[in-house]
């Protein structure tokens, strides 16, 4: 069972030090990663909060979620969808209909937000609607194997 939290929206004048100080007013905190650019050093504006127990887990996403830090918003989440589970979070039990979910909610965001006129928007607006869905499938992937390869290397 996972006891660590995504904590996004930091800004970059924030320390983990600071941040482990308002994340232990909810319990005891292992630890605190800033996630920086392995190229520049500069921090990318998140980073993870490891706790002693999953219910102080839990007590920081519902307490410190939205909590203004150095002018901020933090944005306080579960690290990962097993974590959530681990948590005792209600997610789908069943896979299909967390894909046709995921599906749905990639369409409507397409619906809300048209493409552009830009050379790439006419390219992309030029796609059915399942060669759309199957690019942003593939970014999705793409953008969680860049996080976590990004992610192991500390």
């Amino acid at each position: 069972m996972s006891c660590t939290v995504f904590v996004g929206n930091i800004p970059y004048d924030g320390t983990e030090q600071q941040l482990i100080d308002l994340f232990s007013s909810v319990g005891p905190v292992v630890s605190f990663r800033i996630v920086s650019d392995r190229d520049t050093g500069k921090p990318k504006g998140y980073g993870f909060c490891e706790f002693k127990d999953p219910e102080f887990a839990k007590s920081a996403i519902r307490n410190l979620n939205g909590v203004d830090f150095h002018g901020r918003s933090l944005r306080v989440d579960f690290s990962s969808a097993d974590a959530a589970a681990g948590l005792g979070v209600g997610l789908p039990s069943d896979p299909a209909s967390a894909a046709s979910r995921e599906i749905k909610s990639e369409a409507t965001f397409a619906q809300e937000h048209p493409i552009g006129s830009d050379a790439l928007g006419q390219v992309v607006g030029a796609l059915k609607d399942e060669e759309k869905l199957e690019i942003l499938s593939q970014m999705k992937v793409w953008l969680l194997v860049r996080f976590w390869s990004n992610f192991l290397r500390f």
